[in-house]
């Protein structure tokens, strides 16, 4: 299983995505990347270790990826191949 897929079922629904946003700003992290500060650290036997905060967005650090709410998932891969469309005419259109 590659890290997309594994990323991709890493929360069973929108209520533990928001436990964790809610736990993150409930424990703010100090500002260096020592784990043994993360507040996080030995909740879920670090599971979301490697999540933080980013404009009220659950981010996955080490890639920087954005976890998308399940109920959300549709609108964004719409929205995502709607710039993609555009953006492959406009530069399609360059020549």
């Amino acid at each position: 299983m590659t890290i997309m897929q594994k990323l991709n079922n890493y929360f069973k629904d929108d209520n533990e995505i928001n436990e964790v946003i809610q736990y993150i700003q409930d424990h703010p992290q100090p500002n260096n990347n020592n784990r043994f500060h993360n507040p996080l650290a030995g909740w879920k036997k670090n599971k979301y270790i490697h999540f933080i905060l980013r404009d009220n967005k659950l981010v996955y650090k080490p890639l920087n990826l954005i976890v998308v709410p399940k109920t959300e998932i549709n609108n964004v891969l719409k929205q995502e191949y709607n710039n993609d469309i555009i953006f492959k005419t406009r530069w399609w259109t360059r020549s």
